[in-house]
């Protein structure tokens, strides 16, 4: 029994080490997690501070103006400003502020850009229909070229054909005959 109260006190005091160290590892993440939340809660409390010097100023300056003067404008900054104070007081930072500022771009460029590709679009468009009527022009005062040609050579080979069957018909020459020379004229004087 000696034995087994000794293992038994052995094994007590190796627990009673295992959850002391637990206890320390605890306490210091407990410690490293107390300081954490106080440096994010001064973060916090110096955006809150300059959201809010944001927003008198916003006040001072609307307060300023005329009733219902510039109602859009005045819509617009307070818009800015809420997206500039949502920005300042977002915990998720730089990323967000990133996104943000991306979209912005994005959304003021996107109307320059696509005016710009649409005109550059109906240039290029313009080009290649200009270039196209002027090959189909071409092509077709070639083909009408060609069918002149044919229709003129057609025309001279048909008159050709009815003034030899004119003088065919009156007796003027016969089929077999060929014209006479003028030589042939002259070799009978």
């Amino acid at each position: 029994m000696d034995v087994l109260d000794r293992v038994e006190s052995i094994r007590g005091a190796r627990q009673k080490k295992r959850v002391e160290g637990r206890v320390d590892d605890v306490e210091h993440e407990n410690d490293r997690l107390h300081v954490e939340n106080e440096s994010l809660r001064d973060q916090l409390h110096q955006e809150r501070a300059e959201l809010s010097r944001i927003l008198d100023v916003l006040e001072r300056g609307m307060r300023g103006r005329g009733p219902r003067k510039h109602r859009l404008r005045r819509i617009a900054v307070l818009s800015v400003a809420a997206g500039s104070a949502y920005v300042a007081g977002s915990k998720a930072g730089r990323e967000r502020f990133d996104e943000i500022r991306e979209r912005w771009n994005r959304m003021m460029g996107t109307g320059r850009a696509e005016i710009q590709d649409r005109g550059y679009e109906a240039a290029e468009a313009t080009e290649r229909a200009g270039d196209r009527v002027r090959d189909a022009v071409q092509k077709a005062g070639d083909k009408a070229g060609t069918i002149a040609d044919r229709a003129g050579e057609m025309a001279g080979s048909a008159a050709e054909k009815a003034a030899r069957l004119e003088r065919q018909a009156a007796g003027q020459m016969p089929r077999s005959a060929t014209p006479p020379s003028p030589e042939a004229g002259r070799a009978g004087t």
